[in-house]
């Protein structure tokens, strides 16, 4: 667990997760001084140019409830991807962020609602190969072998091929050799 934040993570329906969590003032507080600087660009008050409103006038002007909201959102940032490495979580999409507590000089207490990566249980593949029957393996003769070699011949030579039985032999000086390029023509 983290010293910077304290969170818990519930499963929800679906491939949901619900994060709930605080963050310790003195970890909360260190925000803000960026949160007031993102905020100074957008402040304007008469006398001065938009962005150079001096801190302590802007922060009355800004108001505490914005300032401490903005010190949230930036909180929350550095500490989100911490929380999903700590409790192994594959978030996807972006998440809900509800705060359920914000006030000076008190820890931050947020909930996060994000969508995860769905679990995917795969059956025992062992179980499976049982049921897969395994071809039966046949031996093929030499005799085989020359028979089909002869065919390949033939329809190389005459364009066809004698059916068993039929008596039309041809002269084995007429037939091509059996070669490299003889095998290539094939493909």
């Amino acid at each position: 667990m983290s010293t910077i934040y304290n969170a818990t993570v519930q499963k929800k329906e679906g491939s949901t997760v619900e994060i709930t969590g605080t963050i310790a003032w003195e970890q909360f507080q260190v925000f803000e001084e960026k949160a007031l600087g993102r905020l100074l660009e957008h402040v304007e008050i008469d006398g001065f140019r938009k962005g150079h409103v001096p801190p302590e006038m802007a922060k009355k002007h800004i108001g505490d409830e914005l300032l401490l909201a903005d010190m949230a959102e930036l909180a929350l940032q550095a500490c989100y991807g911490e929380i999903l490495k700590e409790h192994h979580l594959d978030a996807i999409g972006r998440p809900h962020i509800s705060l359920t507590k914000v006030a000076r000089g008190n820890e931050l207490g947020f909930t996060i609602t994000t969508s995860v990566m769905p679990e995917v249980k795969l059956p025992d593949y062992k179980a499976i190969s049982v049921t897969i029957p395994i071809p039966e393996v046949k031996e093929v003769t030499e005799e085989e072998v020359e028979k089909v070699v002869h065919n390949l011949r033939e329809l190389r030579a005459y364009g066809h091929v004698h059916e068993e039985g039929h008596d039309h032999a041809h002269d084995e000086k007429d037939l091509p050799e059996v070669n490299d390029e003889f095998v290539k023509s094939f493909g």
